[in-house]
C-alpha cells in the first residue's frame, strides 16, 4: 500500500501525461509507421513512378512524444503539454534553419577560399 501511495504522489506531479492504452509507444510507433508506409505509397502512386519499395524510417521521438499526448479530437492532453510542443517546433525550426545556414556557410569557403570544413 505503500508503494502504491508513493506512486501516486509521483504521478500527481506530472503535468504533461500520455494518453497511450496498454499498447504504449511500441504501438503508437507502429501505427505511425505504418501511416508513412500508407501516405508513401498514394503519393507513389500518384505521381506514376515505378520505384523499389523502402521501408520508411522510424519516426523521430519528439513525433512520438507528440503522437502520445494528442487526444483522439486532436486537442493537446493539457495547456502544459501545449507550451511544451510549441517549444519543441520552435527548437525544430530553428534547428533546420541553422543547419541551412551552416551549410550555405561551407559552400562560401569552398568556392573563394578553395577548402571547406
Amino acid at each position: 500500500m505503500e508503494v502504491r501511495n508513493k506512486a501516486k504522489a509521483s504521478q500527481t506531479h506530472n503535468d504533461t501525461p500520455h494518453l497511450l492504452s496498454r499498447g504504449g509507444y511500441k504501438l503508437l510507433e507502429q501505427k505511425m509507421f505504418e501511416e508513412k508506409i500508407k501516405a508513401r505509397s498514394t503519393s507513389i502512386e500518384e505521381m506514376n513512378i515505378v520505384d523499389s519499395f523502402r521501408p520508411p524510417s522510424p519516426p523521430p521521438r519528439h513525433e512520438m512524444w507528440k503522437g502520445a499526448r494528442i487526444n483522439p479530437s486532436g486537442t493537446w492532453s493539457s495547456k502544459s503539454t501545449e507550451q511544451t510542443v510549441e517549444q519543441i517546433v520552435r527548437n525544430m525550426f530553428s534547428m533546420c534553419y541553422f543547419k541551412f545556414n551552416v551549410l550555405k556557410f561551407d559552400k562560401f569557403f569552398s568556392y573563394f577560399l578553395g577548402f571547406s570544413w
